[in-house]
């Protein structure tokens, strides 16, 4: 799937997580606001999506893909054998065969639908590159009139919206060209809030967790009754005597620390690339540089300061080298080498080198290399020892 689907699409392909674009539309939209430059914020829907495909059309697409002619038959087949029953006055009628569409509940019919979208993708694409939509917004409403002539698609009218990002835009009149309503920010995307402020996330678990222990004592109602259990305790687990209810600050860190380790991991996913475009890499692309500027409404900054939490509780497993820090990353048992030699770390001349960079080729093997900036004492060099036993136990 990830050959014939671009990035741009994020469900439902293999290495690629929907709520990424929750993530890249919160950054994006983070920069056009600092930036003060207008601008339009789109949100389209498709009416009734899955029971008006036009089944040729996907099959034309599939061919436009490389897939083969059996494969394609079969995918047909797939779709076209449905029969379906309507109950009418509580009797079932007879069944019946559609013209179109794909089947609700059917698995297969996610992945045949995300090549339907990918033309409408290639469409705005198209219209985007060739700079149609910038000098003429009416060209947008014509491509949307044609992926509906083709593909039987149509845009939900009744839920577009076009959202002003600056002023002096004429929305009244953009709105009846696109034929849709104005909206504002923050909206939602995904179930999610996107353009509000940040939050401070201690405020936000703290009033979760309020909800959380009046419906816990209080019932449905939340009324506001007397505590019998310290909160801690019923967060413990439950051979500790708790009710195993997570804590909430815990769990968002431990959330943070799993985009912080897809950030180090996935190197060809869009959303790391336009992170690392905004705020560029440090670490040897472990992470981003921190995010100095304000909140405003993206996402990053609250991932990015958990970094050193994250960092701490990490242990590397060493390949070239060429990424882990000798002394103070966790790749040798479970201390960095700065916390259990700091008097040798102190000496050392690179305290930021690597792994790669300390070890040094001989001709026959090679041996760990360590670049002081005095003469050790002898007491200095019995550290040097241990630490190189470390290095090679047994």
């Amino acid at each position: 799937m990830g050959e014939v689907i671009y990035d741009s699409q994020q469900a439902f392909v293999q290495g690629r997580q929907i709520l990424d674009v929750v993530l890249i539309a919160s950054e994006a939209l983070d920069s056009r606001l600092k930036d003060n430059t207008p601008g339009l914020l789109l949100k389209m829907d498709i009416e009734k999506a899955f029971d008006h495909v036009n089944w040729d059309f996907l099959m034309d697409v599939m061919s436009k893909m490389g897939f083969g002619h059996r494969w394609i038959n079969w995918m047909k087949w797939c779709s076209s054998t449905a029969t379906f029953s309507i109950v009418i006055n509580g009797s079932p009628s007879s069944f019946f065969r559609s013209s179109r569409g794909l089947r609700q509940g059917d698995p297969l019919s996610l992945y045949l639908f995300l090549f339907v979208m990918e033309a409408l993708s290639q469409l705005l694409s198209s219209a985007r590159n060739g700079g149609f939509i910038s000098e003429q917004l009416q060209y947008l409403s014509w491509t949307f009139m044609w992926f509906k002539v083709i593909s039987e698609l149509k845009v939900n009218l009744r839920k577009i919206e076009v959202i002003p990002m600056g002023e002096g835009i004429p929305m009244e009149t953009l709105a009846s060209v696109l034929g849709c309503k104005i909206g504002s920010l923050p909206t939602s995307y995904l179930g999610l809030l996107l353009g509000a402020p940040y939050k401070s996330t201690r405020k936000v678990c703290a009033r979760l967790e309020k909800i959380q222990r009046d419906f816990l004592w209080g019932g449905d109602a939340l009324e506001n009754r007397p505590h019998l259990v310290s909160w801690k305790v019923i967060c413990a687990v439950k051979k500790y005597g708790g009710l195993g209810t997570r804590n909430l600050a815990i769990f968002n860190k431990a959330l943070l620390g799993k985009w912080s380790w897809r950030f180090a991991n996935e190197n060809e996913s869009l959303w790391k690339q336009i992170i690392s475009k905004k705020y560029d890499l440090q670490e040897r692309g472990w992470c981003s540089k921190g995010v100095r500027d304000r909140c405003g409404v993206g996402v990053w900054k609250a991932i990015r300061n958990g970094w050193e939490n994250f960092r701490i509780h990490s242990r590397f497993i060493v390949g070239d080298g060429t990424r882990v820090k000798f002394l103070k990353d966790l790749w040798c048992e479970n201390q960095s080498l700065e916390d259990v030699f700091p008097n040798l770390f102190n000496l050392t001349i690179n305290k930021e080198g690597r792994v790669a960079e300390a070890w040094e080729e001989d001709g026959v093997g090679g041996s760990w290399g360590l670049h002081f900036n005095k003469h050790l004492n002898d007491w200095e060099v019995g550290e040097v020892e241990s630490l190189l036993s470390k290095l090679h136990p047994g």
